[in-house]
C-alpha cells in the first residue's frame, strides 16, 4: 500500500481533497459497502481447511509457493482470494491475496470474528497523558499499554484462537489483536485506524489518523537479527513515501529478555536525499 497511499495523498492534494475526508470515505466503503463477491469470498475464507491457509498468507516472514496440485491454494486461487505472483529470477510461482480490498476486508473480518471482545484495555483510572491527547499520539508509549494488557490477558484472549498443527498460535492473530486494541482503544478519540498491505502478503501497516496527524505503524514477528535490519530500512523507506518523520515498528516476538530489549529496541535514524526519518523498534513478548 506505500505506492497506493502516495497516491491517495497525491490525489488529495491535486483535488482540494481534505485526507481525513478522503480517509474517512474510503473506510466507510471498505468496512460498509455491502458487497456480494466479498461477502462469497470471506464465506469460502472462512471454511476449514482452507481458513488456515488464509492465514497462514498474513504470515511477515516469508512467502508461500504456489502449487496447482495443491488442492487448499488451488480452491482459493480458483474463488478469487488469491493470485499468482511469478518470481522469474528465482523460477518461483507464490500466492499472495488477489487484491489490496479483499486483503482488508478478510482482516477486517477475522479481526472481529477472532476478537469480538477483548476486555479492559486499561485501567479506567490511567492517566494517560503520555501516551495520548487530543492532538497528539505517542506510539511507543500506547504499545506499552498493549504489552501489559497482553501479558494480563493473554490465556483467555488466546484459548480459542486458531492454531498450527504444533498448537502455536497463528501470527496473524497477534496482528489482529494489535490492529483491534488500537482501534477500540483510540475510538473514543475519534481517530481513524485501518490496516494497509502494500505487497499483497508479508507486510501489514497500520495507520492511525489521529488530531489531523498521519501515524503509522508496521507490524512484523521477529526472525533473526539480519531480517531486523533489513525491517528498519524497509519501514524507513515506507515512512518517506508516506512523507512522515516517525515510524513504530512493532515486533512480536514469543521471548525477549532485559538486554536484547535494549539492544534492539533502540532508535534507527536513516537521512539521504529522500529526506531523514527516524523509525523506532518496539518488542512485544507474546508468551
Amino acid at each position: 500500500m506505500g505506492k497506493s497511499e502516495k497516491n491517495r495523498r497525491r490525489l488529495c492534494k491535486e483535488n482540494r481533497v481534505d485526507l481525513s475526508v478522503h480517509i474517512g470515505a474510503f473506510s466507510r466503503f471498505y468496512r460498509g459497502l455491502p458487497n456480494n463477491n466479498i461477502l462469497n469470498i470471506i464465506e469460502k475464507a472462512n471454511t476449514e481447511p482452507y481458513k488456515d491457509k488464509v492465514l497462514e498468507l498474513f504470515r511477515t516472514d516469508e512467502k508461500m509457493e504456489f502449487r496447482f496440485d495443491d488442492k487448499e491454494l488451488n480452491f482459493l486461487y480458483m474463488n478469487g482470494i488469491t493470485e499468482i505472483e511469478e518470481d522469474r529470477e528465482n523460477m518461483t510461482l507464490y500466492t499472495r491475496f488477489s487484491c489490496p480490498f479483499v486483503q482488508k476486508r478478510l482482516f477486517n473480518y477475522f479481526s472481529n470474528e477472532i476478537f469480538d471482545r477483548l476486555g479492559r484495555l486499561v485501567d479506567p483510572f490511567e492517566n494517560m497523558d503520555d501516551a495520548i491527547t487530543e492532538d497528539n499520539l505517542n506510539i511507543p508509549n500506547i504499545i506499552n499499554r498493549y504489552r501489559k494488557y497482553l501479558q494480563e490477558n493473554r490465556e483467555w484472549l488466546f484459548k480459542e484462537a486458531p492454531r498450527l498443527k504444533d498448537l502455536r498460535v497463528f501470527e496473524a492473530v497477534f496482528h489482529f489483536n494489535l490492529y483491534r486494541y488500537l482501534y477500540d482503544l483510540l475510538k473514543i478519540w475519534k481517530s481513524h485506524v485501518f490496516a494497509e498491505f502494500p505487497t499483497g502478503n508479508g507486510k501489514v501497516d497500520i495507520l492511525i489518523k489521529h488530531g489531523g496527524t498521519l501515524y503509522a505503524l508496521e507490524v512484523k514477528s521477529f526472525v533473526n537479527e539480519r531480517a531486523y535490519k533489513e525491517a528498519l530500512k524497509q519501514t524507513a523507506e515506507y515512512g518517506k513515501q508516506l512523507e512522515l518523520k516517525e515510524m513504530t515498528l512493532v515486533f512480536f516476538v514469543e521471548k525477549i529478555d532485559e538486554k536484547n530489549r535494549k539492544k534492539f529496541e533502540t532508535c534507527f535514524v536513516d537521512d539521504d536525499e529522500k529526506g531523514k526519518i527516524t523509525v523506532k523498534p518496539v518488542f512485544v513478548q507474546v508468551f
